[in-house]
Formats: structure tokens, sequence, C-alpha cells
């Protein structure tokens, strides 16, 4: 019997690389899965980090009472509220965590839901304080007639992938019914 013919109907011939050639197809294949996978798992970590941040700070100042005296009424309630934003979402240089735009407010409802922007106030990156809600596209709190606290947390990131680099906008928004002592005026 011939070689060739032996090598046909023999299953202990050797392959003579035919592994090596499937393996050298199959890597970057592998590689750009892994890598995508890795790239997304770090994407989904930081909206994750965005959201939770969000909804803290919004907790924290749903029960932060505003008329404390040390406080400094509305513009020292939305500074303590934007801080613990801040701590909360991590360092803006944060690989994971971080922000590149925040907004705090003190939100009043009228009686169709709509805010009441002369009871309103809000804080974008810490700057001064503004009637109003926080501006940029941000549904209104629904509910007629009741005050909220609205946090809004945005992160631009990349997400990298070996041939591919899209940038992502991760965006946190948070509406908590304010529970504490509200002040009578603004």
């Amino acid at each position: 019997m011939t070689k060739a013919l032996r090598r046909r109907h023999d299953p202990a011939a050797p392959d003579d690389g035919a592994a090596a050639v499937e393996f050298a197809l199959l890597f970057p294949v592998f590689i750009v899965l892994a890598m995508g996978t890795m790239a997304a798992g770090t994407a989904y970590s930081k909206q994750i980090n965005v959201t939770q941040a969000a909804r803290e700070a919004s907790r924290y100042g749903a029960t932060y009472d505003m008329t404390e005296p040390t406080l400094g009424g509305i513009d020292g309630w939305l500074a303590a509220v934007d801080s613990a934003a801040v701590e909360s979402a991590g360092d803006a240089n944060s690989p994971i965590g971080g922000f590149d735009y925040r907004c705090v407010a003190y939100v009043t409802t009228d009686s169709s839901g709509d805010v009441d922007t002369s009871k309103s106030r809000y804080s974008e990156n810490g700057g001064a304080a503004t009637n109003g809600a926080c501006p940029g596209g941000t549904q209104d709190a629904a509910i007629p007639d009741t005050d909220y606290v609205q946090v809004a947390l945005a992160r631009k990131t990349s997400f990298f992938v070996i041939f591919a680099n899209p940038t992502l906008q991760l965006d946190g928004l948070s509406f908590t019914p304010y529970e504490a002592k509200a002040p009578e005026t603004l």
C-alpha cells in the first residue's frame, strides 16, 4: 500500500501541520472577541458607576434638611449634594469612576406636573445656582405638586476594540422625592 493511500485510511497518521494552520486562522478572531468582551465589560462597569452615583447623591439630597442653620439655605444644600455626587462618582480622571458633567437640582412641580421654575434651583458642575431644573433634555418628574431632588451625571468614554474606537456617552439620571423639611422660600 502506498504512503498516500495509507494516510487517507489510517486515523493514526500525522496531520502534518493542519492544527497549526487552524490555530493561525482562528487566533485573530478569538483575540477580537476577547478584546471586545473586555471593552464591553469595562464600559458596562462605567455605566453602572455613573447610574449608581446619581442615585446615591439623589437619595442623600432627599434626606438632607436644607433648613439646617449651618447649611445656608438652598445654595448650601446644592453645594452639599453636589459634593456627595462628586464623592460618589469618583475622580473625573478615574479609569472606572468619574464624570464629565454633573447637575444637581431641587425641583418643585406644579399641579400639572411641570417644573415650577420660580421654586426650583439647580447647579451645574459646581457653579452658581440658577432657577429651574437641570437642563439638557432631562425629563420632568411627572407627579404633580411634589418636590424632587434631581441628579444628572454624564461621562464620555472610549470603547476600544482592535479596529474601532467609538466614543460612548454614559448618562445617569435620578429623581428622588424630597423627604426632609424644605424651606418656605428659595
